[in-house]
């Protein structure tokens, strides 16, 4: 399972963040997020950023379909 803090750069590395940014939003070097990345990858057990944001977007709840009709009255 992922920190949260881990999760936190996993996420804005699947924004399209840097590692110095990343560090910036979170006070920290982007040798930090690095070092963050890694732990990532070791739990996960993939290799790559790439493959690590494919299984966060795998493990988040689809989005909700847009609904056809308006909402029953109350």
């Amino acid at each position: 399972t992922l920190s949260a803090r881990e999760r936190e750069v996993l996420e804005s590395l699947a924004h399209g963040m840097r590692y110095d940014e990343i560090g910036l939003q979170l006070g920290v070097s982007a040798r930090t997020v690095n070092a963050h990345l890694q732990h990532i990858y070791r739990k996960l057990h993939v290799h790559s950023a790439t493959a690590a944001i494919a299984l966060l977007h795998d493990h988040r709840p689809p989005p909700l379909p847009p609904s056809s009709s308006p909402p029953a009255a109350l």
